[in-house]
């Protein structure tokens, strides 16, 4: 696994106006069932950049756990080969939820 977890609100607190999260109670309230866009990003390295890229992706909460979550990704990635794969688990925290929201 070479793919990390952008932390949402330090990237919201560098630029308020242009990256927008939920409030913290609502990325704290999500249950089993709930979706949650993480960003994930793969190495510069991998890509030929001298920044990390990545890419955001919706997960379904399947798990709430202490300070976090444990979901299954639900969508396929661009670069599949570097970062996870449909109905994979990912673990995360209220921290990486960029936008929520409620499975139809």
């Amino acid at each position: 696994m070479d793919w990390t977890l952008a932390d949402g609100e330090e990237l919201h607190a560098r630029a308020p106006e242009t990256f927008l999260i939920p409030p913290k109670r609502e990325r704290k309230d999500l249950r089993a069932g709930s979706l949650a866009k993480l960003l994930f990003l793969y190495p510069a390295q991998s890509i030929r950049s001298e920044q990390s890229v990545g890419e955001r992706m919706w997960v379904e909460v399947t798990e709430v756990k202490k300070g976090g979550y444990r979901g299954k990704v639900c969508n396929s990635a661009v670069c599949p080969e570097l970062l996870p794969e449909l109905g994979d688990i990912v673990e995360f925290e209220p921290k990486h939820v960029i936008p929520t929201r409620s499975k139809a």
